[in-house]
């Protein structure tokens, strides 16, 4: 029963076939794992160990290669000092040698430059001396002969056209007159081309093509040649009649136009440069004045003997109408007498006049009227040039205080208006006579509308011419009124200025643009008008704008 117990105890707790005794497998096998465990941590412990000399001997390195690099870098460090030391001590050296050699070199080479300059010093000054004493000797010449100068041209009259005869016999001076003067004569007498180039010339056409030409100055005229193979000489427009001015935001840069009164077509020129477009401009506008001076002087003599010659003739004419008396020594008294200012800027005894407005300038202002063009003021010298009677009539009707009146009305109730004074500067004077004569700023305007104040005007001024009241008919030009304006007839100012005998209107509607050639309904022009009534003086006066 035991045995039986037992085996069924032994096989109850039998491992699977084939497994053997599990328990002394089991205490066989704690036996093995207890050496396994302590020879693996005695193995791990030999590892252990082993990392550490390996990191101990790798810290080792790291500090030794560090030792070397600080040793290292204090040798240079060191080396470094050693050099900068020695340098600035070179540099010391150096530099004391450099200052003991200039100190050497000053104390002796001065010394001895000084005794190799001293033979050359006197002679070159005694030199220079003598050079200034040539130039202050001719400086003297000069001066004499620019006084004889003036004072020639004050009595000289310019017959020739030509500057040789107030240079002749003068001592000491010879100055020639260089381009862009006016123009100077050969030995021959004949006129010298002093200004010319090729200039862009518009057309005329249908298609207005611009034009490649060569334009030259001669004798008071511009004239152009088309080519080499057509050198005919064309005719542009004659200076002395002719205005120039700049041609400001045009279709083409460096334009300058010729606008001629008595023709209505304006010539558009074209210029390579601005300096050429200025060079040009400044040349026609000399040639102008030249040609104004070269008219002739106004002395007693010769307005005595003209006054003479006038005095027969008029006593010899026939006619019922009253002749002009021509009297210009009398008449330019006058002329001085109602203008003893300026009238822009007061200054006294003015020379110039404005023949047209019937004033007088001073030749500051005489510039800036030129430029304005003949279409608004006609420039002539008191002194220098000739004068038609009717011109001197008309100059003496009006005068710069009742001129003001008219065309300063309005001076002193416009801001920032201040009229210029003598001593006044070319661009202040240049805005205050732009105003005065082409924006007419200073007009005092009537209150009705500009429909009205035009058909007042045309009444007034028609009213003006038959009554040969200049300083209505001035009053009416100052509103903006047209001279060549027609009345129901178709007859214009001159028309009924010839009709009405009135020379003094008839001479300021000329100067002003009237058509002389215009005909009425009745298809007659003012000339017939005037010698059907038998107006000499008229038609006198038309005869040489016709």
């Amino acid at each position: 029963i035991l045995s039986g117990r037992r085996s069924r105890r032994h096989s109850s707790y039998s491992p699977k076939k084939g497994g053997g005794n599990s328990l002394r497998d089991e205490r066989g096998r704690g036996r093995g794992g207890e050496g396994k465990g302590e020879r693996g941590g005695v193995q791990r412990l030999h590892q252990v160990h082993a990392i550490d000399a390996t990191e101990r001997s790798k810290a080792d390195c790291v500090q030794l290669r560090r030792q070397e690099y600080e040793k290292l870098r204090f040798e240079q460090f060191r080396a470094v000092r050693s050099y900068f030391k020695e340098g600035m001590l070179d540099l010391s050296d150096s530099s004391i040698a450099v200052f003991q050699f200039l100190n050497s070199f000053f104390k002796h080479g001065f010394h001895e430059c000084t005794r190799l300059l001293e033979s050359h010093i006197t002679p070159i000054r005694s030199k220079i001396n003598q050079k200034r004493e040539d130039v202050n000797k001719k400086l003297m010449a000069e001066n004499s002969a620019k006084r004889i100068f003036f004072n020639r041209l004050k009595t000289l009259r310019f017959e020739t056209h030509t500057m040789e005869h107030v240079r002749l016999n003068i001592p000491g001076l010879t100055s020639v007159i260089r381009a862009n003067s006016i123009t100077d004569t050969n030995s021959s007498g004949e006129d010298k081309i002093n200004k010319c180039g090729y200039l862009f010339k518009k057309g005329a056409g249908f298609s207005k093509a611009w034009r490649r030409r060569w334009f030259f100055i001669s004798d008071s005229s511009l004239l152009y040649i088309r080519n080499e193979r057509d050198q005919e000489k064309n005719h542009v427009a004659d200076l002395v009649l002719t205005s120039v001015k700049e041609v400001k935001n045009g279709e083409r840069p460096f334009t300058f136009c010729l606008i001629n009164p008595q023709k209505s077509r304006e010539y558009l020129l074209q210029a390579k440069s601005f300096v050429d477009m200025r060079e040009w401009i400044t040349a026609l506008q000399q040639v102008q004045e030249r040609k104004l001076y070269a008219q002739g002087v106004v002395n007693s003599d010769n307005v005595q003997n003209s006054t003479k010659t006038n005095s027969k003739s008029t006593s010899t004419s026939t006619g019922t109408s009253t002749r002009i008396h021509y009297d210009k020594i009398s008449a330019i008294e006058k002329i001085r007498r109602l203008n003893p200012f300026c009238t822009d800027c007061g200054r006294k005894d003015p020379d110039w006049a404005v023949i047209n407005l019937g004033i007088c300038i001073c030749i500051s202002c005489s510039g800036i009227h030129r430029s304005l063009g003949v279409h608004v003021s006609k420039v002539r010298s008191i002194r220098l040039d000739s004068w038609k009677p009717s011109v001197l009539n008309l100059m003496c009707q009006v005068g710069c205080r009742a001129f003001n009146n008219i065309y300063e009305a309005k001076l002193g109730a416009i801001d920032d208006s201040v009229k210029p004074l003598p001593q006044a500067s070319k661009d202040q004077r240049k805005i205050f006579i732009r105003q005065k004569y082409v924006d007419k700023v200073f007009v005092k305007r009537t209150n009705s509308d500009e429909y009205s104040r035009k058909n007042e005007c045309q009444l007034k001024a028609f009213k003006a011419c038959a009554d040969n009241d200049i300083l209505n008919l001035l009053e009416c030009y100052a509103q903006g009124f047209t001279f060549n304006t027609l009345d129901n007839t178709g007859a214009t100012l001159l028309h009924i200025a010839a009709r009405n005998g009135s020379n003094h209107a008839l001479e300021f509607c000329l100067q002003n643009g009237c058509d002389a050639t215009h005909k009425d309904n009745d298809n007659k022009t003012a000339l017939m008008y005037s010698e059907e009534r038998n107006h000499d003086t008229c038609k006198e006066i038309l005869l040489l704008y016709s």
